[in-house]
């Protein structure tokens, strides 16, 4: 069961982290060392969803953006 939940704790935890310090925000272009890039759009507990250049829809697992 706790590693099921691994991910899921990770992720939740580094939302809460990225949405307490407000080091990113809707509106912010990163780019991530994986490739992605775009404009945050959205930010929650468990994700955040970026809009690519090309209009692409992009979300992102948060552990991955505080990582």
């Amino acid at each position: 069961m706790a590693l099921a939940l691994q991910d899921t704790l990770a992720n939740l935890f580094a939302g809460v982290h990225i949405l307490a310090s407000k080091t990113v925000q809707p509106g912010d272009y990163i780019r991530l060392s994986s490739g992605e890039e775009g404009y945050v759009v959205d930010i929650n507990w468990r994700n955040t969803t970026v809009r690519q250049l090309s209009n692409n829809l992009v979300i992102i697992p948060n552990a991955q953006l505080a990582g």
